[in-house]
């Protein structure tokens, strides 16, 4: 149907070109404090998971201790959350974002893990906090935490490489935007020509590329997948940490360059009557 393959022409188009956008707007400098928290998560969980870190930060060990889980010496305890409270600077930071969750299911017992980043003026702290419950309808306990701080010194952007011009980098920059879109426009043209036979078949092999080429956008370590398939051969991810790299992607679009030299160049794909 003409308009089915009107509105499947869209979306591709929405999906490549759109991506490109928004990827080019996040590396163009978009302020981490306006990225959205991890999402689906309440907003009792959430205070659980970022209480362990504001709790040290503020000095409050008592009440820590008290909810720590399995703790067989509370004085060792202490000592360590001390060291771990010493490695933060003495200013509070902005609030933190949660960075992701994962939670897991045994019968009834629940474990949440959680990711928070806080940004100060000269460091980075990254708190990693693990709660545990028996049900769920019982207080979460700490089973576990962790907090890294990194000097701003000590933090290479996630675009250093790509902002220094280190070739590999840049090439692979511009090979993803370039094979994304190339494997766009053969997308469209196998969609739209006439009388193409096996139309479907054609479109899947042109969607996806082969292998892969990564690179990493902060340090221009590199990487290759022989046994890889990407979606219209390109791609560019973060986690939106500062302590993560940009990591670009792109596969080679074997059916978008078999799709050009076969049917390419010809406004159908029906042959001329003889006669």
């Amino acid at each position: 149907m003409p308009w089915g393959r009107g509105i499947l022409g869209a979306l591709a188009s929405f999906i490549v070109i759109g991506g490109i956008i928004a990827i080019a707007a996040f590396m163009n400098g978009l302020a981490l404090a306006t990225l959205p928290a991890a999402p689906g998560l309440n907003a009792n969980d959430r205070a659980a998971l970022a209480a362990p870190f504001d709790e040290i930060r503020r000095g409050e060990l008592d009440a820590l201790i008290a909810r720590l889980d399995n703790v067989e010496d509370a004085e060792q305890a202490r000592a360590q959350i001390a060291e771990v409270r010493a490695l933060l600077p003495s200013f509070d930071p902005p609030r933190g974002r949660l960075m992701h969750w994962t939670a897991s299911f045994n019968g009834e017992a629940r474990m949440l893990r959680g990711v928070q980043e806080h940004l100060y003026p000269d460091h980075v702290a990254q708190s990693e906090t693990i709660l545990a419950r028996a049900s769920a309808d019982a207080p979460w306990r700490v089973a576990g935490f962790h907090i890294n701080v990194v000097p701003n010194a000590d933090v290479r952007s996630p675009l250093a490489a790509l902002s220094e011009g280190q070739p590999v980098v840049v090439a692979a920059v511009v090979l993803a935007v370039f094979f994304a879109l190339f494997s766009l426009a053969m997308f469209l043209r196998a969609l739209f020509l006439e009388g193409l036979k096996r139309r479907w078949l054609w479109l899947i092999f042109i969607a996806v590329g082969f292998a892969a080429f990564s690179v990493n956008a902060s340090t221009g370590a590199w990487e290759i997948s022989p046994i890889y398939v990407l979606l219209f051969s390109a791609s560019a991810i973060w986690s939106g940490s500062m302590l993560d790299a940009w990591i670009v992607t792109f596969a080679i679009p074997v059916g978008a360059i078999v799709f050009l030299f076969r049917h390419g160049f010809k406004k159908t794909a029906v042959a001329p009557d003889p006669g």
